[in-house]
């Protein structure tokens, strides 16, 4: 394998940017998300490496090489997956749905963005901790780097150590597709979460990793704040603008005509945003 560097993370956390700013300085770049990510991808090297993971991959590498991994705070890194994913789920109706439709999505849907490869799969960064939101440490020939999201705007002075050369900072890190921007503003200053998310992440072994008690702290207690009961969500659905629900629409029939449907949603105005959002696209019967 002739890469120098080794982007091994999950998405949203800025990978974009030390890929960018890396290669810009001639550094030959393998970004890999996670083993399924690699296995779909990278057919050719896992067939001349012999090599069917991403840990056997870097075990194998008898060179020197880094292997740079970063954290990103969950809700953040969520919203922003979310959004980079809304055309898929939404398609070309994305930009014009309504908020409360839009929030009850993110909280039934998304789950928390807690991936972090070099923590679970191979967690060779486990036994340190972060100094400055950064940690290092070195393995024989591998240098494993674990940034953090919080402090991207030191990246280049962090690349700058580690390499030993003037890095500047190559942003980018572009949170949403600039159509969607108006639309991820308005959501990110509306939305709330769920009281679940907010003890998953509590309680996320990750989490505290990467954050001391004050900062663990302060974050769960400014989320608190956005948090509600499921219950809620369904109400604010009732407030809900729909625009492709008909006239004649009927829940009960919907649900008779679409057994499949009723396995998730259960309520008639659970059943109305699925029409919503799904059944007309995919010509559902509802009357």
């Amino acid at each position: 394998m002739d890469s120098d560097i080794i982007i091994y993370s999950g998405s949203k956390c800025g990978t974009q940017t030390i890929n960018s700013t890396l290669s810009n300085y001639g550094y030959k770049i393998l970004s890999i998300h996670n083993n399924e990510f690699f296995i779909d991808n990278f057919k050719e090297l896992i067939k001349k490496t012999s090599c069917e993971s991403v840990e056997q991959l870097i075990n194998k590498i008898d060179k020197k090489i880094y292997i740079i991994d970063s954290y990103r705070l969950p809700i953040e890194r969520s919203i922003s997956s979310f959004f980079q994913n809304l055309n898929i789920y939404l398609g070309n109706d994305s930009i014009d749905v309504d908020l409360n439709i839009l929030n009850y999505m993110f909280n039934m849907y998304e789950h928390v963005e807690d991936y972090h490869p070099l923590d679970i799969e191979y967690p060779i960064l486990k036994d340190i901790n972060q100094i400055n939101y950064l940690s290092i440490k070195k393995v024989d020939n591998k240098i494993f780097i674990k940034l953090n999201f919080k402090n991207i705007n030191s990246w280049g002075i962090n690349l700058s150590e580690i390499m030993g050369f003037d890095i500047k900072l190559i942003n980018n890190n572009m949170s949403v597709d600039k159509k969607y921007y108006k639309l991820y503003n308005e959501f990110k200053l509306n939305f709330k979460v769920t009281k679940n998310l907010i003890e998953f992440i509590k309680n996320d072994p990750i989490f505290k990793k990467y954050n001391n008690e004050i900062e663990q702290k302060e974050y769960i207690d400014h989320w608190s704040l956005k948090s509600k009961d499921n219950y809620y969500f369904i109400d604010k659905l009732n407030e809900a603008i729909f625009k492709n629900i008909p006239i004649d629409f009927d829940a009960k029939i919907y649900k008779e005509c679409n057994p499949d449907v009723y396995e998730i949603y259960k309520t008639d105005i659970e059943l109305k945003f699925h029409y919503e959002i799904y059944g007309h696209k995919e010509n559902r019967k509802y009357n």
